[in-house]
């Protein structure tokens, strides 16, 4: 009677097992047993890359010369290995600013001193002349069939980006709780950990350090299980139950050492070109004026701001004089400006810079289009900004003609 109860068990584990959902798979060849395929292939991207683009074409659109930019190795300085899966951290960082810097098409000429292997070994071919491309070329009046070379094809590069992954710390924090009777029990656990990186930007001709940068990250890992091992009664007989369940994840490390990687290179570019990158890293903000402002935008000016002592009724132009002739400006605190305007004009923030030219081309740049734009000076993290605003009717079709002028993330901050 026993054996006749077990087999219906094992039916109902089979169906159990046959319920669970391998996903899609395809038959590459008719002599071959299906594979499971996955997601389609795509484009590496990151939080970064549109902020490469941006970037890019606002230094295009400023004059700014291409620069002719070489990578050297990005290195993992670190030492971290894992008795499982080798190092811990990638050594690809060079592959990975070559792919970044590929997305400035406007201001950047690549250079590469990475790996020139093949280039190297043709060159040889060329000195012995054994390198030919299948044509004749003429020597001192004789054809022949190897390519002459009479130097200087290779192009100089105006400057190198070294340096390398620095840090790897484990475990910043953990914590969780495992409670467990009999065998079975529930468990959660979480841990932090983070990795720097530190870049310079050199110039090729004189090794001169124009510039460095130092970036890190936190990354966040997550476990949950529960566990499941015990005898129940089923058809009047004992039967031994060992389930489990659970969820790991954890933010792709190399995913964020290739985003540490390009915001460091990102603060290079902006030493080199004297202009910041970071109006193109702020999140456009909803139209509405009750949303919220990005967490990288302004602080609302309903708190004191410190600003240049500038009646509030001066233009634009008698502001930026101001700034620009003042060395060292006094700063007070002013009222929120929306106060002293009617109630349908909204503050709309055009860009922050912390090179102050920059923001006078912009400003320059609004005024030419018939935007009342003027210049605010504010003190942020013990570096002066400059804040190009305008005080603009609360519309999208004034915002769309705003950032159609390069500024494509304008925004209206809350009033």
């Amino acid at each position: 009677m026993m054996m006749s109860r077990n087999p219906i068990s094992w039916l109902i584990l089979a169906s159990m097992l046959a319920s669970c959902d391998a996903g899609p798979t395809v038959q590459l060849a008719g002599d071959e047993q299906p594979i499971m395929i996955g997601s389609r292939v795509r484009r590496n991207t990151t939080i970064l890359t549109d902020t490469f683009v941006c970037f890019d074409n606002a230094l295009a659109k400023a004059g700014k010369k291409p620069l002719k930019i070489a990578v050297g190795n990005i290195a993992d300085y670190t030492g971290k290995t894992s008795d499982s899966e080798g190092a811990v951290i990638t050594r690809g960082g060079s592959l990975m600013l070559f792919s970044a810097l590929g997305l400035m098409k406007h201001s950047v000429k690549l250079q590469d001193r990475f790996d020139t292997t093949v280039t190297d070994m043709e060159m040889k071919y060329v000195n012995a002349r054994q390198l030919g491309d299948g044509s004749e070329h003429t020597v001192e009046n004789e054809k022949v069939p190897w390519m002459p070379y009479f130097g200087g094809s290779i192009l100089k590069s105006d400057y190198v980006i070294m340096g390398g992954i620095t840090e790897v710390n484990f475990n910043l924090s953990s914590g969780g709780f495992n409670a467990e009777m009999n065998q079975t029990g529930f468990k959660r656990r979480t841990f932090t950990m983070s990795i720097a990186a530190d870049l310079r930007l050199v110039k090729t001709d004189s090794l001169e350090v124009v510039a460095t940068s130092s970036f890190q990250k936190q990354f966040t890992g997550r476990e949950v299980n529960a566990n499941l091992f015990s005898f129940f009664d089923v058809f009047n007989n004992k039967q031994l139950f060992d389930v489990y369940g659970g969820d790991i994840s954890q933010e792709p490390m190399q995913l964020g050492v290739r985003t540490i990687l390009e915001e460091a290179t990102l603060e290079l570019l902006a030493h080199a070109n004297s202009m910041d990158y970071h109006p193109c890293t702020v999140p456009m903000a909803p139209a509405p004026a009750k949303a919220e402002p990005p967490k990288q935008a302004l602080a609302p000016l309903a708190e004191p701001v410190l600003t240049p002592n500038v009646p509030a009724a001066d233009t634009a132009r008698e502001t930026t004089t101001t700034l620009s002739q003042t060395a060292k400006p006094t700063l007070t605190a002013i009222p929120k400006p929306s106060a002293l305007l009617p109630q349908s004009t909204a503050r709309l923030l055009i860009g922050s810079f912390t090179v102050q030219s920059n923001a006078n081309a912009a400003l320059e740049q609004a005024k030419a289009n018939g935007i009342p734009a003027k210049i605010e000076a504010v003190i942020r993290d013990n570096r002066p900004w400059w804040i190009v605003v305008a005080f603009v009717a609360h519309d999208q079709a004034t915002l769309d003609q705003i950032r159609h002028l390069g500024f494509p993330d304008a925004f209206f901050a809350q009033n």
